[in-house]
């Protein structure tokens, strides 16, 4: 007698206060999907995160749906009602339906067997009569409790889902059977009370509001013909990523990049633009995060655009005879580098500088133009300005 009224008082608390393992429908839980694009090479740009959740029940033909809420606010404070939510215990399906209310659509199935088809209307999606078949059934640990993990493909498209009960779809909770080829969502992580229950295994975080790193520059520095070249590709905000790695996808002739330092070098003997690709992947994420796809300029020396010239050197006389004096600003480095190039492009004098102010004898110098460059200890230029030697 004790045991069957243990036994009765078990079934009266789970029917009381259970959630059935299927079941979707809960106001305690919030869902966080991340958006994002496939931009150029393949490289993948977020487009933020969104939270929804289940707010009060309400009647639609005499039938309790919950309301159906979202925010891209990171601090949820701000919620957009965008439409209603029904979960049909009994059946173990999941409908949804937008203002529209006379158009309730399946989102979900959980009483599927291996070899089961149904049939998805996703109204929040956009996509109507998707025939999806169930190829696979596993489990999974939710929050110490194994549930039913769903694997599900669309035949006629070629795609793939994968539902968990009480968890929804693997591309979020009102994307159920959505796939885009050009990018799509992916559901980050599900809570419950305030606790993350379930943990995108592919991603480190609830939200997200831009993938990393980032390569800092969006172009690089211009060549100079037969004369030594370094460009370093720097990147922000690594911090938090366990391992990512730059990536030369096309690299000029001529150059030479260091995937290890982030170095790109060479000694350039061709003038031109040339295409040079470097890209970024966060291994964590699987997936690249960020490009620099510009080209690298060969120029002579003497071809320096107006506006690219600086006016941090000072030289005088000039034009110049037997002699001249440098002055340039000098920054906080312990040296810096002078060159000189003559008329055809070509380095005839490297020098290293600690002063500020030089002479350089020009007597040996044929008439023409010749350019002066100044660079630092980290190659960063300092001034560039031309002479005439007459």
């Amino acid at each position: 007698m004790k045991t069957l009224i243990s036994s009765l008082l078990v079934l009266v608390s789970l029917l009381a206060f259970g959630q059935s393992p299927y079941q979707i429908a809960d106001s305690t839980k919030r869902w966080n999907t991340v958006t994002y694009g496939v931009v150029s090479r393949g490289v993948v740009v977020c487009n933020g995160t969104k939270t929804t959740k289940f707010q009060e029940e309400v009647l639609i033909n005499n039938t309790p749906f919950f309301k159906v809420v979202e925010t891209p606010d990171s601090l949820q404070q701000n919620w957009n009602h965008i439409g209603y939510l029904r979960d049909d215990t009994v059946s173990k399906k999941v409908y949804y339906t937008d203002w529209n209310t006379e158009e309730i659509g399946l989102i979900y199935d959980f009483s599927l067997s291996v070899g089961d088809s149904v049939i998805i209307n996703n109204y929040y999606a956009g996509y109507e009569d998707l025939l999806m078949v169930c190829e696979g059934i596993d489990s999974i640990d939710i929050n110490g409790t194994f549930k039913k993990e769903f694997y599900l493909r669309a035949p006629y498209y070629g795609t793939y889902d994968t539902w968990v009960e009480g968890i929804g779809s693997r591309f979020g909770i009102l994307y159920s059977g959505y796939e885009s080829p050009g990018g799509g969502t992916d559901l980050l992580c599900c809570s419950q009370n305030d606790t993350v229950i379930y943990m995108n295994p592919n991603y480190n975080a609830c939200y997200y509001q831009e993938f990393y790193p980032k390569i800092v520059s969006e172009s690089f520095d211009t060549a100079y013909l037969n004369t030594s070249y370094e460009f370093q590709v720097e990147l922000s905000h690594t911090i938090n990523i366990d391992s990512f790695a730059l990536i030369g996808n096309v690299i000029p002739e001529g150059f030479e990049f260091d995937e290890s330092t982030g170095l790109l070098t060479g000694m350039p003997n061709t003038l031109g633009s040339f295409p040079c690709v470097i890209m970024v992947e966060n291994y964590d994420l699987g997936f690249l995060t960020d490009i620099i796809d510009a080209e690298v300029h060969v120029v002579l020396p003497t071809e320096i655009h107006e506006e690219q010239k600086q006016s941090n050197i000072k030289i005088h006389p000039n034009p110049i005879s037997e002699s001249f004096f440098i002055t340039f600003e000098k920054v906080s480095k312990d040296f810096y580098y002078l060159e000189i190039f003559n008329p055809e492009g070509k380095m005839i004098d490297k020098r290293t500088l600690t002063e500020n102010q030089c002479e350089i004898d020009c007597s040996a110098f044929k008439n023409g133009i010749y350019l002066l460059k100044i660079t630092d200890s980290n190659q960063q230029i300092i001034g560039i300005e031309k002479v005439m030697k007459k």
